[in-house]
């Protein structure tokens, strides 16, 4: 699609009847910068957009629309230059990720959240008893859990606060703290490191639906590479991670209807000795 191409679809979206509604409701020229006749060029296809108008229009369009709108400006831009233009658009399909609405800052991010790194003794526990793992879970994303209506028994509920995985009030079910890290080899030892390995493929056992689901995607691919190649694939499962914890916030939107969601990535660049 080109640039006059998704400036018409955004506008049959909105159900604006003419491209001088369109304009407005970006702002006219206060925002944009550009006269109705200069925009209603743009849309028509008659005139190429400039880099300082795509970087306004960023500004004045939903997150959902921005990717669409950068790869129609680079379509438009190097019309005349056929094979550049394939490559930089097939390198942005690849790795340019959808733009996501953020109006609070990651929980991650967050210096206020109270943070714990999980010890050997509460990833063997949680490891090995996955009625204790789902609870714990369930107590961390939502906060708290009614005593009175917890079906795990009385004495998982005690061992998981004496490993200070909860904390038990009067009538409630409460985490320790805000946010729970797993060890990784970067900032643990190897021993830590293989129970936090342990914890989350206990994750992938209990909640991987291996029917398969709508909402689940779960792939797996063997096959030889370059090894030059091996550097940036494991930094895209690690990009990946990162932009889905920035779409977690410490504050819920009423509007929003939010639910739990388990990511696992793995890639791994294996041995020949690995596979004898």
């Amino acid at each position: 699609m080109n640039f006059a191409g998704f400036l018409e679809q955004r506008r049959k979206n909105l159900n604006l009847s003419t491209v001088k509604a369109h304009y407005e409701e970006l702002g006219g020229f206060e925002k944009l910068g550009i006269t109705v006749r200069h925009f209603q060029q743009i849309s028509s296809g008659a005139r190429p957009p400039t880099d300082r108008f795509l970087a306004v229009l960023l500004g004045q369009i939903g997150a959902n629309e921005k990717k669409v709108a950068v790869l129609a400006y680079f379509h438009s831009t190097l019309e005349k230059c056929p094979d550049e233009r394939s490559a930089l658009l097939e390198y942005l399909e690849q790795y340019l990720f959808p733009a996501m609405d953020q109006e609070k800052k990651s929980i991650w991010q967050d210096s206020r959240q109270r943070q714990m790194m999980f010890s050997e003794e509460q990833l063997k526990y949680l490891a090995s008893n996955a009625e204790a793992l789902r609870l714990h879970q369930r107590i961390s994303l939502f906060d708290r859990v009614e005593k009175e209506g917890c079906r795990v028994p009385a004495a998982t509920q005690e061992r998981m606060a004496d490993l200070d995985l909860i904390r038990i009030d009067e009538k409630e079910l409460l985490p320790s703290t805000d946010l729970y890290r797993i060890p990784t080899f970067e900032n643990s030892g190897p021993r830590a490191v293989a129970l936090g390995t342990d914890y989350i493929l206990k994750f992938l056992d209990i909640f991987v639906s291996r029917e398969g689901s709508p909402r689940q995607e779960l792939h797996c691919t063997m096959q030889l590479i370059d090894e030059a190649h091996l550097p940036r694939i494991i930094e895209q499962v690690r990009n990946l991670k990162h932009w889905i914890q920035s779409l977690s916030s410490s504050t819920q939107s009423e509007k929003a209807v939010r639910i739990p969601l388990l990511f696992a990535g793995l890639a791994k660049g294996l041995d020949k000795r690995e596979l004898s």
